[in-house]
């Protein structure tokens, strides 16, 4: 097919993406956030490694919580001491609704 033919044209048009959300041909595009956050919600849980000082900071007023029971026993039985878990009476946005705290759990480590 030449330059500027329809076929060609056609074949463009149906794999090139036009917004986030709008199909284009068979494909619809999906923003980078979104499969990298499914990515990271769909795996099963990586530990940090063994002896690797970590905090852990949960926000009670999320519900369910993002933070299971299962996950962080397994926490504190992989880390044990190394672990600090830390409750805080906030929703999910946990550094713009509590920054002093979150900056002194920081500290912490630095």
């Amino acid at each position: 097919m030449g330059r500027g033919s329809p076929g060609r044209s056609r074949e463009r048009d149906r794999r090139t993406p036009r917004a986030a959300g709008e199909r284009a041909g068979e494909l619809a595009t999906v923003h980078p956030a979104v499969v990298t956050a499914w990515g990271e919600l769909a795996r099963e849980a990586v530990l940090p490694p063994a002896h690797l000082p970590t905090v852990l900071v949960q926000a009670s007023k999320v519900q369910p919580p993002y933070v299971t029971p299962e996950f962080r026993k397994a926490l504190t039985d992989h880390l044990g001491d190394d672990l600090t878990a830390v409750d805080l009476d906030c929703d999910h946005m946990v550094p713009q609704a509590r920054p002093d705290e979150v900056a002194d759990l920081i500290r912490t480590l630095l």
